[in-house]
């Protein structure tokens, strides 16, 4: 038996899912993989050094389009947003919020703050 390869398990996010198959680091790709052998593709769309302002347009635009019949998302946003004033990848707490809602209507949403840069 093949299994269902049309089924997808679908990473999106930053450099966490940018780097989530690094055999450098302790990565969840791959155990994700293996846990879905046959049952499921698992594709990676990881952009690193993106904030939640600028990977929402490309998780609506492309990400979400070219990913079909995904029984599963994982989306790590919000530790390039935890950044402080005046860094250029800061975002505020409210619009991270907001985006979780958005991206979990009718969905489950599991979400945990970041830990925050303070620059040292």
């Amino acid at each position: 038996m093949i299994g269902n390869p049309q089924l997808s398990i679908a990473n999106a996010g930053g450099s966490l899912i940018q780097r989530c198959y690094d055999p450098a680091t302790p990565a969840f790709g791959p155990a994700l993989q293996h846990a879905y052998f046959r049952r499921a593709d698992v594709v990676n769309r990881g952009f690193g050094g993106y904030n939640t302002d600028w990977l929402l347009p490309v998780l609506e635009q492309k990400i979400i389009p070219s990913v079909r019949d995904v029984i599963l998302w994982v989306i790590l946003i919000g530790t390039n947003d935890a950044m402080l004033e005046p860094a250029p990848n800061h975002v505020r707490c409210s619009f991270v919020g907001l985006v979780l809602i958005y991206l979990g209507s009718a969905r489950q949403v599991s979400a945990e703050p970041p830990a925050n840069h303070r620059g040292n």
